[in-house]
């Protein structure tokens, strides 16, 4: 027998085709919404320039500034953000904080959660993981927005740490940040590589540093995986294209910001970017929520549910670990 079409939620059947629709910068170039970002013409000379360079000169300019020891981490981009810092944890690889904003002449705090590559590289373990999905949910329990840093040659792919369910806390941490309801944004500040860069990168806004890289495996386990066809990592990592450029041609990320770990002189596009990218999330949610009344039927049904739930979804609740 058919269901009546009023015991249907809406939001799910036109779940697949909104999302397709849905764009954070509909019509616009991702610089007029977000400042300190760079224009689509500087990205398309940077774009031009690299195209033309042979391998060892695209390693020079998009791979190797992440790997130098002198790099500044998270720790000490935060601190030129000169910013009020609170409820810092320290845990290794693992460094977050809460930093006093101003949006619109109104001081709100943010939640940051970095990889800081001063400790084990930025790699980060199960530990690591469980820890910054608990940070998560704390920071939005509490209504504010989360940034990210990246900056890791990947997870912890040691037995130990898979001994301890690594791949498991992995995942645990992407569902955590897919289902947070405040703005998320995640910027990759240096290497943002494989298992140890994704879950960091499930966010609303997905942004780079000029000299970021970002791939799903590191471009020296790929050329392990390719080893029949005969190419370097280099190679590889040319072929796939890692640069924060190729990766915003491709649609991998949202936007370059005019930045670069130990460029104080331009830390205010930085600081720019992280307020007004967290607006323009919140100004597209709310233009979404007004345009299409069945988000609202839905919340209207979780309240609901939550007021008044079944056994069955008191079962589920009582077992899970998220935050439903």
């Amino acid at each position: 027998m058919a269901q009546d079409s009023n015991s249907v939620d809406q939001l799910y059947l036109n779940a697949e085709s909104l999302a397709t629709d849905f764009s954070l910068f509909p019509r616009r170039e991702p610089a007029s919404v977000v400042k300190g970002l760079l224009t689509e013409h500087q990205i398309e000379m940077a774009l031009d320039e690299l195209r033309d360079m042979e391998v060892d000169a695209y390693i020079a300019v998009t791979v190797a500034p992440t790997e130098e020891s002198t790099r500044p981490g998270a720790r000490a981009i935060i601190k030129a953000l000169d910013v009020p810092v609170f409820g810092e944890v320290s845990m290794g690889p693992l460094y977050a904080a809460e930093l006093k904003l101003n949006f619109d002449s109104a001081n709100l705090r943010v939640g940051l959660i970095t990889q800081d590559r001063a400790y084990a590289s930025g790699v980060w373990g199960p530990e690591h993981h469980s820890e910054a999905a608990r940070l998560a949910s704390s920071y939005a329990a509490r209504s504010m927005p989360i940034v990210t840093f990246m900056d890791t040659p990947g997870a912890d792919p040691y037995e130990e740490a898979n001994a301890a369910n690594q791949a498991h806390s992995i995942s645990r941490l992407i569902a955590e940040l897919c289902n947070v309801d405040v703005p998320t944004l995640g910027i990759i500040i240096g290497q943002g590589y494989s298992g140890g860069a994704i879950p960091l990168a499930s966010s609303n806004l997905l942004l780079s540093v000029r000299t970021g890289v970002f791939n799903t495996i590191h471009p020296k386990s790929l050329a392990n995986l390719v080893r029949r066809y005969n190419l370097s990592w280099q190679e590889c990592a040319k072929f796939v294209g890692v640069s924060s450029y190729e990766l915003y041609k491709q649609g991998n990320i949202d936007g370059i910001i005019d930045f670069d770990p130990g460029e104080n002189d331009r830390i205010h596009n930085l600081k720019n970017v992280i307020v007004t990218g967290i607006q323009s999330i919140e100004d597209s949610t709310k233009n979404f929520v007004a345009e299409h009344p069945e988000v609202l039927d839905h919340y209207h049904r979780n309240l609901n549910r939550y007021f008044n739930p079944s056994e069955q979804m008191a079962a589920v609740h009582a077992s899970s670990t998220l935050k439903l």
